[in-house]
């Protein structure tokens, strides 16, 4: 039971962090990105430590809470949309073939990205039609982000298990 405790007790510290990044991220315009990319840091922490289970739990409750409580709504949106990613790549890394398993990642990223976007189109009323092709250049420079945000969470997942 002790261990238990101390488990959820750290996913609540870890989930009330995340919350504190994201509220943050609202400050300054150029952590609109950083701040979920952190929050999902986060919940690879909290769910090598917690479990699968808790950990869907606590991503949904910093996902919802961001909504609620910060002012880049867009940093919420993307944490929403990509956040959960840290819960979905150890399955990703079971593919045997590389080319599936690089291509099968670029899929869930491009999913995610395209699903963030239309949302800010389509809830927030951003502008659409003006900013296609740099939506477009943008979204290529992310997936290259994502590419550098996918081998830290490998190198992350390593040490947390020599822990």
């Amino acid at each position: 039971m002790r261990g238990q405790a101390s488990a959820m007790a750290f996913c609540g510290v870890t989930a009330a962090l995340a919350v504190v990044l994201m509220i943050a991220g609202g400050w300054l315009p150029a952590a609109t990105y950083c701040a979920p990319v952190a929050a999902s840091l986060l919940l690879a922490f909290a769910a090598g430590r917690c479990g699968k289970r808790l950990g869907l739990c606590w991503f949904f409750a910093v996902a919802l809470l961001s909504l609620l409580l910060t002012q880049d709504k867009e940093a919420a949106l993307v944490f929403l949309c990509l956040g959960y990613y840290p819960l979905l790549r150890p399955r990703l890394q079971r593919l045997a073939c590389r080319p599936v398993r690089l291509a099968a990642k670029l899929a869930v990223f491009l999913a995610g990205s395209a699903a963030a976007l239309a949302a800010a189109w389509l809830i927030l009323g951003l502008p659409w039609r003006e900013t296609a092709g740099l939506t477009a250049a943008l979204l290529a420079l992310a997936a290259a982000a994502f590419g550098l945000y996918d081998l830290l969470l490998g190198r992350l997942a390593r040490r947390f298990a020599k822990m």
